[in-house]
């Protein structure tokens, strides 16, 4: 009994000791707080730079490339059937869409570690009439940088990128961005 209590004293005094210490220099034994989760990576491509290629399957079985849409101004919009401010962002798309289809725009939505059943059901329900594509190993959103969704890109018919956002909160907002890439 006598060894439990000797014990028991060394590593109360070991513990406190420990913090006290710690605490007299500044350290703190709370763990240090967690970096903020960035949603692109240090690599993305930037304002100006050519929008990275793609070749994709789409949710209804064709391809859709972006050399196929060059000399359109494109959107592209990065999201999952799971993302709640996804389901925000596809009225105003399909309204921009709606708007602006005579002046050549194209969307192309890419599904972002989604089930491809659960991203073809969202589509319908949400009456998407864009290009839906499927980035099934992620590799399409790793060369745009994407880590997080929603996020859209915006491509003026050149092929760079021109500005993204990161969750469309409004029509103006998203208007705002369209306006460089159709050229008014």
């Amino acid at each position: 009994m006598a060894v439990l209590v000797v014990v028991g004293a060394i590593t109360a005094w070991a513990v406190t000791s420990g913090s006290s210490s710690r605490a007299a220099s500044g350290v703190s034994n709370a763990p240090p707080p967690s970096a903020p989760m960035t949603v692109t990576s240090p690599d993305a491509p930037s304002g100006g730079t050519p929008a990275p290629p793609f070749s994709l399957v789409t949710l209804r079985g064709g391809h859709v490339s972006l050399a196929s849409l060059a000399g359109h101004p494109v959107l592209i919009n990065f999201w999952a059937s799971w993302c709640n401010p996804c389901r925000h962002e596809f009225p105003l798309l399909a309204a921009t869409l709606a708007r602006h289809q005579t002046q050549g725009l194209e969307i192309v939505g890419i599904s972002y570690q989604d089930i491809a059943s659960d991203a073809r059901a969202f589509a319908s329900q949400q009456h998407a009439s864009w290009i839906l594509a499927r980035d099934d190993d992620g590799a399409v959103a790793a060369a745009y940088g994407v880590r997080a969704i929603p996020q859209t890109f915006f491509v003026p018919p050149d092929g760079t990128i021109a500005s993204r956002l990161y969750g469309i909160s409004s029509a103006s907002e998203l208007e705002r961005d369209l306006r460089p890439i159709l050229g008014h």
